[in-house]
């Protein structure tokens, strides 16, 4: 009977491959056009050893798909694809370190409480078949390197200034106000470049050409050469657009100055007066010792009403902040000196000055367009250099462990051979089931036929 039902399944066997092979091709048909996702992956690890960033803000992934992330993202992928189905897309989860899970289920069968840091996470964007196989690896390429620069940005460095004076010409000022307001910009940038190179003096953009160092020296020149030149001709020359109205500026400076060096003053005498107490309780109580005595600096505050703790500690860190603040206001109270007789001095020579002609007021101008089209010039490579090494310092303690790479999410060959065999075979059991069937009622009539 087997041999029969054999011989018999093998009569359908061509047309049962056929058919087979028709539904593995509708199969993967339908996969390839509809139902297929393109996933690519990456692993990237934190550097850090408590789940903190540099800046000592706690880690927090959410920030890969910020709106800022994205956008920037987006804006390199020149994509019209929307923010949020990108975000919707992405996918973040930690791997967990063997060693760190053991430790937490050892801590939490003590009664003891233990926290995972996690350092390591798998970083995925999966999308549709209609925007090809190469479409997630390179958004994920995107954010991921938004998000570096983000990380170095925000949580390993200090946002360089920007250019704050690149529409100056449109303001209104006069030509010696418009100096000063690009000499202030200029120190401040120095400023900052100062403290960027002592963080890192050997670092050189790659796209740029330039080092902190390089751009230091660019703006050093413009501010110590090439604008002390123009100022000083200025002056010189006495070129102005209106003289009353420049010396009534700089004569509102100086009141300004006067107001807060009064501040200032009083601020300087309380601290001095401190410190005399201070000073006179020592000579008096025969102390000669270098250490702060405790109970002469509890008089000395409780004297002058000042709030203290009860350690020694706090009162010698109070007493070194008032020697701090002192220094200070020393400082910009004779910083404010200088620039009240720079005012005044501006105030005198061009007091009563006769108008500039035409041709002077030109040439100024073009002096100081000429100037800041180089200030605006090198603020842009600043601009360019300072984001690259933001990059650079995110990759320092923020690392990628795997390139980014793109899979399918359904193994199309796979499940098109296992649909196809699984066709082939429900094809023959039903078949076998059928032919069975027909038997037994064949030989049910048979023996009831006399």
């Amino acid at each position: 009977m087997l041999l029969e039902l054999k011989r018999d399944i093998r009569r359908f066997l061509l047309p049962f491959f056929l058919i087979s092979l028709m539904a593995g091709a509708g199969f993967y048909v339908y996969v390839q056009k509809s139902a297929q996702q393109y996933t690519a992956a990456a692993v990237i690890e934190y550097k850090t050893t408590d789940g903190t960033a540099p800046d000592g803000t706690e880690i927090d992934t959410d920030e890969i798909t910020s709106g800022e992330v994205i956008s920037k993202a987006c804006e390199e992928l020149g994509d019209t694809m929307a923010a949020d189905l990108v975000r919707q897309g992405i996918r973040i989860e930690p791997i967990v370190d063997e060693k760190e899970e053991a430790l937490y289920e050892a801590k939490l069968e003590h009664g003891e409480d233990y926290k995972i840091i996690n350092t390591k996470y798998k970083v995925t964007f999966s999308s549709g078949v209609k925007e090809g196989k190469d479409f997630p690896r390179r958004v994920l390429n995107a954010v991921l390197g938004a998000y570096f620069n983000y990380y170095g940005t925000y949580h390993s460095s200090v946002n360089l200034a920007s250019n704050s004076i690149d529409d100056i010409s449109y303001r209104g000022y006069d030509y010696l106000d418009t100096m000063d307001t690009i000499n202030e910009s200029l120190d401040g940038t120095l400023e900052l470049l100062t403290k960027r190179i002592s963080q890192n003096s050997t670092y050189r953009s790659a796209g740029t050409g330039y080092s902190f160092q390089d751009l230091y020296d660019e703006f050093s020149y413009l501010r110590n050469i090439e604008s002390p030149r123009i100022s000083a001709e200025i002056i010189e020359k006495k070129t102005t657009k209106n003289s009353d109205v420049l010396v009534t500026a700089y004569a509102k400076k100086n009141s300004d100055i006067e107001i807060t060096n009064e501040v200032e003053k009083e601020r300087i005498e309380k601290i001095e007066k401190i410190i005399d107490t201070y000073v006179s309780m020592m000579k008096e109580s025969g102390n000669a010792k270098v250490d702060m005595d405790e109970k002469t600096l509890q008089e000395v505050f409780d004297t002058h009403g000042i709030d203290t703790w009860n350690s020694k500690a706090d009162k010698t860190t109070e007493y070194d902040a008032l020697l701090t603040n002192y220094v200070k206001a020393k400082a910009g109270y004779s910083v404010n000196e200088i620039d009240y007789a720079y005012n005044q001095y501006i105030c005198d020579q061009f007091k009563g000055a006769p108008a500039s002609n035409a041709r002077e007021q030109k040439k100024t101008e073009q002096r100081i367009e000429h100037l800041m089209a180089r200030v605006n010039t090198l603020y842009k490579i600043l601009g360019e250099t300072n984001e690259e090494y933001n990059e650079y310092l995110g990759a320092q303690n923020l690392c990628m462990l795997t390139n980014v790479s793109a899979a399918q999410k359904i193994n199309t060959k796979q499940y098109t051979a296992m649909i196809a065999g699984a066709v082939f075979l429900m094809e023959i059991l039903i078949t076998a089931v059928m032919i069975r069937i027909r038997r037994i009622t064949t030989e049910e009539a048979n023996r009831e036929q006399p």
